[in-house]
């Protein structure tokens, strides 16, 4: 399938806070760190996700994920437009290692353990266009 010119990316951009809640329960165990966002819907047009653009929105971490390459927690996104497949916060890597492959981790073998009690994180949604 081609990308069509214009397409990007749906995220929830975490604010300060959420982002220091993160590190303070989850501090990084890899020495690429990055506790940014959780990507909703990637090569969308920002027409059909225009709506969200812009508004604050919230996600419940509910587990700890790790295969000593990425870390990360899966999130629930009630009422977002998640079409990407597997909601969660990449919280650190391995030098070398992509934020994405945190997708490949949590579909692969991996150690998983709940967060109890659960995190609420809250941000921004934002579009950010592909790179041609």
């Amino acid at each position: 399938m081609k990308r069509q010119s214009g397409n990007g990316i749906l995220w929830l951009k975490l604010d300060e806070a959420s982002r220091q809640l993160l590190q303070a329960n989850f501090p990084a165990t890899l020495v690429m760190p990055f506790y940014d966002h959780v990507t909703l819907a990637y090569d969308v047009s920002r027409e059909s996700i225009a709506p969200y653009i812009g508004q604050s929105a919230g996600v419940v971490a509910y587990a700890y994920a790790t295969n000593g390459k990425v870390e990360a927690v899966r999130v629930e996104t009630a009422g977002l437009p998640d079409t990407y497949g597997v909601p969660h916060v990449t919280l650190s890597t391995a030098v070398g290692i992509q934020p994405f492959e945190a997708v490949a981790m949590l579909h692969g073998e991996h150690a998983e353990q709940p967060i109890e009690p659960s995190l609420t994180l809250t941000g921004k949604l934002e579009f950010v266009p592909l790179q041609a």
